[in-house]
């Protein structure tokens, strides 16, 4: 199974802050209200998403991670440091801390 880099970032959203309103998904990745409620449409169709309808005020409709979205995120992150372990253990212990000291102050 494929997900869009988009649709992954919301997967880790969702898994990172519990259910989100849509309004609070748009303002997180910075899409319009529109494209929240598309991703989150394209993700529960591919049952990795559900809608939990507020108790207060069914109006509000939050998104949240289904099992198998829990599942798909574990299994990619497994795959994800089996790779990196791969190419860590080329590193020498003063590399890896270079390399992380680089990689921090690419994305700071």
């Amino acid at each position: 199974m494929e997900v869009t880099g988009s649709q992954f970032h919301l997967l880790l959203l969702l898994d990172h802050y519990g259910p989100l309103k849509m309004s609070e998904v748009a303002e997180h990745l910075q899409i319009s209200l529109g494209g929240a409620t598309s991703l989150v449409d394209r993700l529960y169709k591919i049952n990795l998403v559900k809608r939990l309808r507020s108790d207060e005020d069914r109006r509000v409709v939050k998104a949240a991670l289904t099992d198998k979205g829990s599942n798909y995120l574990h299994e990619v992150r497994e795959a994800s440091n089996e790779v990196l372990d791969r190419y860590y253990k080329k590193l020498s212990p003063e590399e890896v801390v270079e390399l992380e000291r680089l990689c921090r102050k690419l994305f700071e």
